[in-house]
């Protein structure tokens, strides 16, 4: 097996490891604290869908959903999609 070092990485790959990294660090504290939450937590941080996000609903069951913000519209029997974020 070849030994790879950081130094071959391109820029998005070296992102991605920092966010493998950060993700494994949340969940592993989570597991030591027995909690289901983070405290300073960034509002938006998805590995493979970024612009999937949090969004507060104050809902009594679930107060953060996850999710992408769209605008959809139908005529004629077309759907068009017109915004995501």
């Amino acid at each position: 097996m070849q030994n790879i070092g950081l130094l071959s990485l391109d820029k998005p790959q070296y992102r991605e490891l920092l966010v493998i990294q950060e993700l494994t660090r949340q969940q592993q504290n989570m597991c030591d604290h027995k909690t289901h939450q983070i405290s300073n937590r960034p509002s938006h941080f998805q590995y493979h869908q970024p612009y999937v996000c949090p969004i507060v609903r104050g809902k009594t069951d679930a107060n953060v959903e996850f999710g992408a913000k769209s605008s959809v519209s139908m005529i004629n029997g077309y759907t068009t999609l017109n915004k995501l974020s």
